[in-house]
C-alpha cells in the first residue's frame, strides 16, 4: 500500500480543511518527497512510521512558509524562515 498523494483532493481531511490551497500544494510536495526518501531507505521497514515521519516533514515545510493566525487560519509568512538571508536587502 502506497501513501503518496496524487493531488490535493487526496490529502487527509484535516490538511484540506485547515490549510489554504497553496499550503496544501506545499504539503503535498513535501510529503511525497519525504515518502519517496523513506521508501528508498533501508531504515524504514514500517509504512506507518514512514507515513508519520513524512507527515511531520510536510507540516514542517508548511510552518516554514506559513503561519497560523490567532483565529486559526493559515497565511503565507511574508518574512518567515523560508527567506534566504543572502537575498534580503541590506538594511544597515
Amino acid at each position: 500500500m502506497r501513501h503518496e498523494y496524487k493531488n490535493i483532493q487526496d490529502l487527509p481531511a484535516p490538511v484540506r480543511e485547515t490549510l489554504p490551497e497553496d499550503a496544501q500544494t506545499l504539503y503535498l510536495g513535501a510529503y511525497n518527497q519525504a515518502w519517496e526518501q523513506f521508501q528508498a531507505s533501508e531504515n524504514y521497514q514500517d509504512e506507518q512510521t514512514a507515513s508519520e515521519d513524512a507527515d511531520r516533514q510536510a507540516w514542517g515545510a508548511v510552518r516554514r512558509e506559513f503561519r497560523q493566525r490567532e483565529d486559526g487560519r493559515w497565511e503565507r509568512d511574508s518574512l518567515g524562515d523560508h527567506v534566504d538571508p543572502e537575498v534580503m536587502p541590506d538594511n544597515r
